[in-house]
């Protein structure tokens, strides 16, 4: 990877990490809206958001805002720290460093060769190791939020 290539990938990893959570997109029209960032275009900022409401107290089931439009966005709530979880994860079960993976690039872990895959939404799998990540993820969350 080129070193000028680094901060393009960090900076969607971000906003990766902003999927599915709340978020405030103020336009450069000075419109503010609160909504659930659904998906973006990573080339353009091209964004869409779920359940917005504007500053004036307009409610929008969804909402498309061109990237050219989009001034600043602010993530409303704390992403999952998925890098730490894989370390936990690790820790936890005393499985090798190849066998859980953190993909920085889509902010997942993987685990088992993809068998199992765990997001901010949760664990996917159906393996029998998939309950024993399920029970280390929740627990995770909980203490995740106990500390917001």
């Amino acid at each position: 990877m080129s070193i000028s290539l680094r901060p393009t990938r960090l900076l969607h990893s971000e906003l990766l990490a902003m999927l599915n959570k709340r978020v405030k997109v103020v336009t450069e029209r000075g419109i503010v809206l609160v909504g659930t960032l659904l998906g973006y275009d990573p080339d353009r900022l091209h964004i869409c958001l779920g359940n917005a409401i504007s500053s004036s107290g307009e409610k929008y089931y969804r909402v498309f805002i061109s990237g050219s439009a989009v001034q600043e966005i602010y993530c409303l709530e704390k992403p999952l720290n998925l890098r730490e979880l894989a370390e936990r994860i690790r820790a936890l079960l005393n499985l090798p460093k190849s066998f859980v993976q953190y993909i920085e690039e889509e902010n997942i872990i993987s685990i088992a060769g993809g068998r199992i895959v765990v997001t901010e939404e949760g664990v996917k799998g159906d393996i029998p190791l998939a309950d024993k990540i399920r029970d280390i993820f929740n627990r995770y969350v909980e203490e995740k939020k106990g500390k917001a």
